[in-house]
């Protein structure tokens, strides 16, 4: 069992405590999850042991802990503004 990290998703935690993407599916129904949930940190995600160990073992070796979820207050509103600007129009040419 592994605790989540703020910003984790459960991809990244399948990357992190199993090492491969391949135990994605698993891993949700494990834990009565669907892969695009939003975890909670501190959650508790239950893992079968499953995976690619010498990926686990260096994420574990270096402290990686990856955390991708973002959310758009998350990005920039500069950043926000320049994808749709004034030159996106209704025309699809």
């Amino acid at each position: 069992m592994s605790r989540v990290l703020q910003r984790q998703s459960l991809l990244d935690m399948a990357i992190q405590e199993g090492g491969t993407l391949q135990i994605l599916m698993e891993l949700a129904q494990a834990n009565n999850l669907s892969i695009t949930d939003e975890l909670s940190p501190g959650e508790e995600i239950q893992f079968s042991g499953k995976g690619d160990k010498k990926v686990v073992d260096i994420y574990r070796k270096n402290g990686y802990k990856p955390a991708s979820s973002i959310t758009i207050e998350d990005i920039d509103i500069d950043v926000q503004m320049k994808i749709f600007d004034e030159t996106f129009d209704e025309k699809f040419e």
